[in-house]
């Protein structure tokens, strides 16, 4: 998984509103990926659509997010967009098409693309409905409601509201499968080809953490008739990316997900081979080894299981309750 597009394009971009990124200098992603295809290896691009760069919302203020008091998201000079906007409803289509019209990337990523009723930063920080204009006027039009400014377990609006949201995903999901489709019609997207959840630890936890994230992530995934995976996350949150949690946790997070029959995952932000903290890689490259020995045993297992477990939430990870 490579970046490619969105938040920032790693490619030469003919996009105006598609900030290209200043350190593409002697960088071509066409010539990496073409070279990992010759090495036999799959790519997926890794896109992000959920922010712009301040220079764009100031371009295009209607595309972004707002809080009930009418004020836009911006985290770090990046702005939130919204699910009915023009950037996610018609722009991101564009940078689609052109990443895949440049680039033969075999499938793609889209980050924080699910909509769940609120809206989460990068420092996991919950907000709530969208309240730009686009949303009040379509919800209004759809339900006779308008937008409620806090969402509250058991009330009608909120209820209609993350129905009526993920409903809008859905047709979302819809209209991008089929311009990937269009453009490269054996690429693989997340959500529909594909399921990828992740397990990590988060330095602002509170310890002693839950260890079992992994194999309930990719238990959720096991009824949705997809290839599924769970990642491995590295780091310990975005403000520590280049320090990884111990080696000890990420064997463990990876050999639950294989005793759970799917697909792992191993996330780095950055390269591997410059890589400031590699004390993990020992033990992760012991797991995928022995996930390559085995793989004709493993692959296609179904789970014969007698308990059922059952979490609060598919997007975020909690501990379970057993029901016999």
């Amino acid at each position: 998984m490579l970046n490619a597009a969105g938040l920032i394009a790693s490619y030469d971009t003919d996009l105006e509103d598609h900030q290209k990124s200043p350190y593409l200098d002697g960088f071509d992603l066409r010539h990496l990926v073409e070279k990992c295809h010759e090495k036999g290896i799959r790519v997926i691009a890794r896109t992000d659509f959920s922010k712009i760069p301040a220079a764009v919302f100031d371009r295009h203020p209607d595309w972004a997010y707002r809080h009930a008091d009418g004020t836009e998201l911006n985290y770090n000079d990046y702005v939130q967009t919204c699910l009915n906007g023009g950037y996610q409803g018609l722009y991101m289509d564009e940078i689609i098409r052109e990443m895949f019209t440049k680039i033969p990337f075999d499938g793609i990523y889209i980050n924080m693309g699910y909509a769940t009723g609120y809206v989460v930063d990068y420092s996991m920080k919950r907000h709530e409905p969208c309240h730009c204009d686009s949303c009040m006027k379509a919800f209004r039009e759809k339900t006779g409601m308008e937008v409620p400014v806090q969402l509250r377990p058991g009330d009608r609006a909120s209820m209609t509201y993350i129905g009526w949201q993920i409903q809008i995903a859905n047709a979302q999901k819809k209209k991008i499968t089929q311009l990937v489709r269009e453009f490269a019609p054996e690429a693989a997207y997340c959500s529909i080809d594909y399921s990828r959840q992740e397990a990590h630890t988060d330095f602002k936890e509170t310890f002693p953490a839950w260890h079992y994230r992994a194999s309930s992530c990719a238990r959720t995934m096991r009824g949705m008739d997809v290839e599924a995976t769970v990642a491995d996350v590295d780091f310990m949150g975005f403000a520590y990316r280049h320090t990884s949690c111990t080696p000890a946790l990420q064997e463990l997070r990876l050999g639950q997900t294989l005793a759970s029959f799917s697909g792992i995952d191993y996330y780095v932000i950055g390269r591997l081979y410059d890589k400031t903290d590699q004390s993990a890689f020992e033990r992760v490259k012991r797991v995928f080894s022995y996930a390559k020995k085995h793989e004709d045993l493993m692959y296609g297992a179904d789970p014969v299981s007698d308990v059922l477990l059952v979490r609060e939430s598919y997007i975020v990870p909690n501990k379970e309750e057993s029901i016999c």
